[in-house]
């Protein structure tokens, strides 16, 4: 796994510099629209799970946490529709 990491890492700084016009070319396959997508959904369930735990530590008092909870939950998924909007948006 480290070295799948460092590779990419070598290979982005030797890479010659991208431009607008090659990263929207690379958007405009489904593929990797989808994997974008998925990857900003693992994120958020990573997000969720991780603040979650937290607020079941450090914040006792039961309303506090629901409210907080939801709030959260509210914010993760306005940045998954967001980032849907982006990638499959009126001009995608």
């Amino acid at each position: 796994m480290l070295f799948a990491g460092g590779a990419l890492f070598a290979g982005y700084w030797l890479s010659a510099p991208i431009d607008y016009t090659t990263w929207h070319a690379g958007f405009q396959h489904a593929s990797i629209r989808l994997l974008v997508w998925l990857l900003v959904a693992g994120l958020s369930l990573h997000a969720w799970i991780g603040l979650r735990d937290v607020l079941m530590d450090y914040v006792k008092p039961m309303g506090l946490r629901l409210a907080l909870n939801v709030l959260f939950i509210l914010a993760l998924a306005t940045y998954a529709v967001w980032i849907s909007q982006m990638l499959w948006g009126v001009n995608g």
